[in-house]
């Protein structure tokens, strides 16, 4: 196209933008675009100038357009892009602007952006009372109820008066430490317990136990457990299972008692007189 015929266009869409059938240079830019058949998303795609602001032009949403620099700038890439003088495109619509700003045009949207001072914005958020106190009853029963299920302990047994399971259940636990580290020596042992037994389990077995003058009580011990007992005068461990355990009095191994009626008794000072016998 020549340049004769280019001025002719621009003179046309001059001419066109004066005529009073548009209210405004942003309902021009929107009947062009109509008129060509394209969508703002269309444009957008082309232009790269968002839906919003393309919107905001159109609408002649003053306070949604970005600062004056960026804005006749997409003024220009949208102009262009349409086929119009940008320069006239651009002063127009700032003029309209300008107008609508001075008649308090868009004033009511501009006074609804609240304005933070510098004291808000920097102040951190407080949490009541009420919430840390529920943050750390939530963290109490979390633990409490993880402990439960790790020792398979039940809390309302102390209700029912099965107190001993919880006796049971904690020494349980205990076995889990090394073999050398249940067996101290001679040295390592109190002057006032004579008795020192160490045993380590062969195979899954219950044990019933009777130390000095306390209560028998019942226990569950699994294959690999070693547990040590010291006692002052006596004690009896009653097995479950035949040859379920490796026994040691006083460090030195003893000989498995035999299982009779469905239990093997193992009873001090008993075994410590048949020991130092077969010595």
């Amino acid at each position: 196209m020549s340049k004769t015929g280019k001025k002719n266009i621009k003179k046309k869409n001059e001419a066109q933008l004066e005529q009073p059938e548009f209210e405004n240079t942003g309902q021009y830019l929107y009947k062009l675009r109509t008129e060509k058949g394209l969508s703002t998303k269309e444009v957008s795609e082309t232009t790269r100038i968002s839906e919003v602001n393309l919107h905001a032009i159109e609408a002649q949403n003053f306070p949604s357009l970005p600062a004056d620099t960026f804005t006749r700038g997409l003024l220009t890439i949208y102009a262009d892009f349409l086929g119009v003088d940008p320069a006239l495109i651009v002063s127009q619509f700032m003029q309209e602007r300008d107008t609508g700003i001075a008649s308090g045009k868009h004033s009511k949207v501009k006074q609804t952006k609240k304005i933070l001072a510098p004291k808000t914005l920097a102040e951190p958020s407080h949490i009541s009372s009420i919430t840390m106190a529920g943050i750390l009853l939530v963290l109490i029963i979390t633990l409490f109820t993880g402990f439960c299920l790790y020792t398979s302990w039940n809390p309302f047994s102390f209700l029912t008066g099965e107190t001993e399971n919880f006796q049971s259940v904690m020494i349980n636990v205990l076995p889990s430490r090394k073999t050398e580290e249940a067996q101290p020596g001679p040295a390592a042992r109190s002057q006032t317990n004579n008795y020192t037994v160490c045993v380590t389990f062969l195979k899954d077995t219950g044990v019933d136990l009777t130390l000095d003058e306390n209560e028998t009580t019942e226990l569950e011990f699994k294959k690999g457990d070693t547990y040590t007992w010291s006692a002052e005068s006596d004690l009896t461990l009653s097995f479950t299972q035949p040859e379920s355990a490796m026994i040691r009095l006083n460090n030195t191994p003893v000989v498995f008692p035999e299982y009779k009626n469905g239990v093997a008794t193992f009873s001090l000072p008993e075994a410590l007189s048949k020991q130092q016998g077969d010595e």
